[in-house]
């Protein structure tokens, strides 16, 4: 079954590579409530203000960037699309985005699924794993393939909801000294986030200042950093 997975996203990037290469982010995690769609939907809007074409894969069962999609307010040359689908259809909704010069998909993935996780994360140019600043320690690791050295596309370890600095610190310290590839910054703890994305919004409309949108623009700048797009 791997070994099909392997070839479905060999198929991939060279169908992509006869186009101009379309950038692929996924969010992942073996846990649930880590915040993978509040950052995907975020992801989405600052490409999309940065005039980008986006489109948003939600493979998760419960919907919930479908749900948000819904209630966000269209605007003008409005660039970003959802698409609901089956993690096993992924590579052709890939070919087909790439056909629309759609500039970046970001795949939102279910918890507690390493099957849809691994498939998402096998496709994708850069993958994040958000975790609770708290909650991955060291002593889990067996618990985490998506963290193996195989991976072809950088994985990176996003600690989210972060109340204390010093917690966060002290969590990435620890994952640095057993080669976690964990971001050296953190996603806060705001009330933003889940007000705004209930209603169909975002933080960068709620809360322009603020230090949730703060700590969106770093995730994104190191994103394109990163994917240099």
């Amino acid at each position: 079954m791997n070994h099909v997975f392997h070839d479905s996203r060999n198929v991939v990037h060279y169908a992509l590579k006869q186009m101009n290469v379309m950038k692929i982010i996924a969010f992942v995690s073996q846990e649930n409530n880590t915040g993978k769609t509040t950052l995907a939907i975020h992801m989405a809007e600052m490409a999309v203000r940065a005039g980008k074409s986006v489109t948003l894969i939600d493979t998760d069962t419960q919907g919930g960037t479908t749900k948000w999609f819904r209630r966000r307010r269209q605007r003008d040359n409005d660039n970003l699309a959802t698409v609901t689908a089956h993690p096993k259809t992924l590579p052709d909704l890939l070919i087909q985005s790439k056909q629309r010069k759609v500039d970046l998909v970001i795949i939102d993935t279910h918890g507690n699924s390493s099957k849809t996780a691994n498939i998402a994360s096998q496709v994708a140019d850069l993958t994040y794993f958000p975790c609770r600043s708290g909650l991955l320690t060291p002593d889990r690791k067996s618990k985490t393939p998506l963290l193996s050295k195989s991976q072809k596309a950088p994985v990176f370890i996003l600690l989210n909801f972060c109340r204390q600095s010093e917690l966060a610190g002290i969590t990435r310290m620890q994952m640095q000294r057993n080669a976690y590839p964990v971001l050296d910054f953190g996603i806060s703890d705001c009330v933003a986030f889940r007000t705004s994305v209930s209603d169909g919004r975002s933080v960068l409309e709620d809360d322009p200042a603020g230090q949730a949108t703060i700590d969106i623009k770093n995730l994104f700048s190191f994103t394109r950093k990163r994917l240099r797009f």
